[in-house]
């Protein structure tokens, strides 16, 4: 084990609107930003615009130096209706069923899906409705905007610049990213390894409309039970995992799928946080308002998504099980606030502070779901905010980094 410290695009000519209830509290959002001075870059101009991220934060913020990208592997999503296959791939009917990587799609089924079932609203925030029950949290703009900075923390700070740890070699041939969100990743990694078809998959259709060249997105349920996962993923070099696991049922199925669909030799990554802020000094404790709320998501909220935050803590001893090899484990301690002295703990304890902040505010939105009363969940959310703040106390968080590899027999 190592440890180091430290809404849909639019057609040409249609205008897509976001629900006012949606926006999020961009002056929220922006306080600790602005308090490290990193507004004035040209990442967070675009992070934090009053315009639609669907429009800034996926084209510019994600792949900003991309500036023209064949369709022919991502195919754009109707306003109206969303073509899904039962095999999860997402097809424009109108054009000629045939991949430019040589697999028809031919003979695949279709069911038509309005949009609207896609989504669903709730107290101002917006949820993936494909499949209801299967996710907690939103997939609106305030949510692409926290998965912008976990891209940015890991890219920049965790990983050092890099986009993976496992050793996959110059020439992979296919990358699959579980969970991918807004696709941020994937189309850094498509861009950085033309070589490698990139398949990222994810509940909600919020990926940008134009991509690199070698990256498709698919709508799928990845925790069916009744289906495996397509060939579409066979021989992949890597599959990679980013909070992801602590949101499943049943993530030990997920490896297990994993595994089978690596070639030979292949690996797999995974990044996790490690539930519960802790210090080393003794101003963060059980008694520490976000380690309260930890454990509030796992009272009837994980009765109903059935999460398991404290999955990190047997990721290793999993994929033993399931049968990888050489499985590496790594952790990564940033500070929760400005209280460091070093600038770049600083900066990557700001960050940090802002996606759990978001985080809370996107759960306590729900009070139901949780288990509380409104004031009981504002009192809350209160006292996390105003404990991060409090730059005596010295909160750390957590995240692990594991990667393993497939036997060669």
């Amino acid at each position: 084990m190592q440890c180091i410290h430290g809404a849909l695009p639019c057609r040409d000519g249609e205008e897509w609107t976001t629900p006012t209830s949606s926006a999020p509290n961009w002056d929220h959002s922006l306080g600790p930003i602005k308090q490290a001075g990193l507004v004035d870059t040209w990442y967070w101009r675009a992070c934090f615009s009053r315009l639609s991220l669907s429009h800034i934060i996926l084209p510019v913020l994600a792949f900003p130096a991309f500036e023209q990208a064949s369709p022919a592997t991502y195919v754009p999503y109707h306003r109206d209706k969303v073509w899904v296959s039962v095999t999860g791939i997402c097809i424009d009917p109108e054009e000629d069923p045939t991949s430019d990587y040589g697999d028809s799609i031919a003979t695949s089924e279709f069911t038509s899906v309005n949009t609207r079932e896609l989504y669903s609203y709730e107290h101002g925030r917006r949820y993936q409705g494909f499949l209801c029950g299967r996710y907690g949290l939103p997939n609106d703009d305030a949510e692409q905007v926290r998965e912008g900075l976990k891209h940015k923390l890991y890219l920049d700070y965790l990983l050092d610049g890099k986009l993976f740890l496992a050793p996959i070699g110059n020439n992979p041939q296919k990358i699959v990213d579980l969970g991918t969100g807004v696709g941020m990743w994937a189309q850094d990694v498509a861009e950085n390894f033309p070589s490698a078809r990139v398949i990222g998959c994810d509940l909600s259709p919020i990926q940008p409309h134009w991509t690199p060249p070698n990256v498709e997105f698919r709508v799928e349920d990845l925790e069916d039970e009744n289906r495996p996962w397509t060939r579409i993923y066979d021989d992949a070099d890597l599959i990679h995992v980013r909070a992801l696991l602590q949101t499943l049922r049943k993530p030990r199925q997920l490896l297990e799928r994993a595994f089978e669909k690596l070639k030979p030799g292949a690996w797999i990554e995974i990044h996790e946080i490690v539930p519960f802020v802790f210090s080393v000094d003794g101003t963060a404790g059980d008694d520490h308002p976000m380690n309260q709320f930890y454990r509030l998501v796992e009272g009837p909220f994980t009765t109903i998504y059935g999460w398991n935050l404290r999955f990190p803590f047997q990721i290793v001893e999993a994929l033993r099980d399931v049968g990888f090899i050489n499985v590496n484990e790594r952790h990564s301690y940033t500070p929760v606030g400005r209280w460091h002295q070093e600038a770049k703990m600083r900066e990557m304890g700001i960050f940090t502070q802002n996606i759990l902040e978001e985080w809370v505010t996107a759960m306590l939105g729900r009070p139901d779901i949780m288990g509380v009363t409104e004031e009981e969940a504002y009192e809350l959310g209160h006292s996390v905010f105003e404990t991060f703040n409090n730059t005596r106390i010295h909160a750390q968080l957590d995240w692990i980094d594991c990667w393993a590899q497939k036997p060669l027999s």
